[in-house]
């Protein structure tokens, strides 16, 4: 597969970006378009990233124009940005979300998103009532 997150010495191919800078991919026709895009910022997941920041990166890649395209992370840079924009409020200082750059074509790409999506699974409600 195409999509190597690893520079040919082994370093990790990382990054940190401007969320506001980010490009989350909004029309339903690209070939990139996850429907979950379009779901509310999840307010508890801002105030976790208002207190610890983004701990897991995001992975993009450049679109046709070299702006950094979301293959995974939407949630995390919709809620990054909504945490910068109370941080400005506030006078603080925005944070940046650490990235990955991932290389491939549209089908590569997505069948890493989808492979990333699936890969989580939400924690049963008894180890949920444990954590509380």
């Amino acid at each position: 597969m195409g999509g190597q997150y690893l520079q040919a010495d082994g370093r990790l191919n990382g990054f940190m970006l401007d969320p506001s800078k980010v490009v989350i991919i909004d029309d339903p026709a690209h070939k990139l378009y996850d429907e979950r895009s379009a779901l509310p910022v999840d307010e508890a997941l801002v105030r976790n990233i208002m207190q610890y920041g983004v701990r897991e990166p995001i992975i993009v890649r450049r679109d046709e124009n070299g702006d950094a395209e979301v293959v995974d992370g939407r949630q995390r840079v919709k809620a990054a940005r909504e945490a910068n924009r109370r941080f400005e409020e506030e006078g603080g200082k925005p944070i940046l979300v650490p990235a990955i750059a991932a290389k491939g074509d549209e089908t590569e790409m997505f069948g890493l998103m989808i492979s990333l999506n699936e890969n989580r699974i939400d924690d049963p409600p008894s180890v949920r009532a444990r954590k509380m």
